[in-house]
């Protein structure tokens, strides 16, 4: 046999002549050496040389036997996956030809470098049609990768920048009976790559579909904990909620609570603010602890040391009683007056507005705690707040 002849390969690829192609194909010297397969099916899938497709597919120029693939990229298989094809008439002649390639493959659930030829097709977001000519093969729907992960969850994982029939995706994966709450070694299902990419559609249909919003992951995560603390988006909060109520004691692999963690990063804004009155209203406490540097850190010491906008926001909804005092006897008015200014003039103003909003509000600055000590104790000990001193002690 002749050596492959590159030059003259090329020419009568580039020539757009399918006859001289396909007659080249069948020459006993035309055997094509791997590396220039890819090249030689793009060219006819972007030509339409369904003959010449035909031809090679019945004659296995397409290796049918997945085990002896390295990689599915760069070859005919990723080409036929994905064939960028836009005209109803080229899918009418393509799907049955795509079809008996399919019907060659002596195992259909062979794995290749971490993928499936579904979870491939999935990963590089082939056509609906080509997904659901691969599942017509009988392929297993319960594959899930060597970390765990599903066809279902793969898809999710794409919903940053989604594909525009992602739902339809998602619904096909599901009417084929992928499980909605597969997990993977982490312990995350699909319903956790919906949220964090804040898709709301998908995840509503995941919602609908059964997915369980109370699963946490290895990390002792939740969706609701995404949707709160890492993307505080209050209309995935919402939807969530249909579907079930968050466990507020649960905490996390740092030993941190939904709220506390919410509240450490928090800034007020109408969405912050719409999350804590959410959290507030579906059974978060201010007065639940978490570990903050191996020591016990409430909500309300948190709120302490935040914004004064925040706290308006919570006395004007009553969701503070002003006099209660934590273990030590600490009210919040003394909490506020402890947060040291840093020498920061602004930061003791603030200061200085919430202590303000406590005392109208009922805050006792008489009160001692276990150590005997008043707000106005605290205030002293710091130069830039001696106009809250002269508040408290004119109180």
């Amino acid at each position: 046999m002749a050596s492959f002849d590159r030059d003259a390969f090329f020419r009568i690829l580039f020539s757009r002549d399918e006859h001289a192609l396909l007659e080249y194909l069948k020459e006993p010297d035309g055997k094509i050496p791997a590396e220039q397969l890819d090249r030689l099916f793009q060219t006819i899938v972007q030509n339409r040389y369904w003959k010449t497709l035909e031809f090679c597919i019945e004659n296995d120029i397409a290796e049918p036997d997945l085990f002896e693939y390295e990689s599915f990229a760069r070859t005919p298989v990723h080409t036929m996956l994905i064939p960028n094809l836009s005209r109803e008439e080229d899918w009418q002649a393509y799907l049955p030809l795509f079809n008996a390639f399919l019907r060659r493959i002596e195992d259909i659930d062979e794995e290749v470098a971490g993928y499936n030829l579904l979870s491939y097709a999935i990963e590089n977001k082939s056509p609906v049609a080509i997904l659901k000519a691969v599942i017509d093969t009988g392929i297993s729907m319960n594959y899930q990768s060597v970390y765990g992960v599903s066809y279902l969850y793969q898809c999710c994982q794409k919903l940053r920048m989604p594909r525009p029939d992602a739902g339809e995706v998602v619904q096909l994966l599901l009417d084929n009976g992928v499980d909605v709450n597969a997990r993977t070694t982490a312990h995350k299902t699909a319903l956790f790559q919906a949220v964090e990419c804040a898709h709301i559609p998908v995840t509503r249909q995941l919602l609908e579909a059964g997915a369980d919003v109370s699963q946490a992951d290895t990390k002792g995560l939740t969706v609701f904990y995404i949707a709160a603390v890492h993307l505080q988006n209050a209309e995935m909060f919402k939807l969530l909620l249909e579907y079930g109520t968050p466990d507020f004691t649960r905490r996390n692999s740092d030993n941190e609570n939904m709220l506390n963690a919410f509240l450490k990063y928090v800034q007020p804004g109408t969405s912050s603010l719409d999350i804590l009155k959410l959290l507030l209203d579906n059974g978060a406490s201010l007065t639940d602890t978490s570990e903050y540097y191996h020591r016990p850190k409430s909500g309300i010491d948190w709120v302490a040391e935040k914004p004064p906008e925040l706290l308006a926001f919570l006395l004007e909804h009553d969701y503070i009683d002003v006099n209660a005092r934590d273990d030590n006897g600490t009210t919040l008015l003394m909490k506020v007056c402890a947060y040291p200014s840093n020498h920061e003039e602004s930061r003791a103003k603030d200061t200085y507005r919430k202590v303000k909003m406590l005392l109208k509000g009922g805050a006792d600055p008489e009160t001692e705690n276990n150590e005997d000590k008043k707000a106005v104790d605290y205030a002293m000990e710091d130069q830039l707040k001696a106009k809250i001193v002269q508040v408290l002690l004119e109180r």
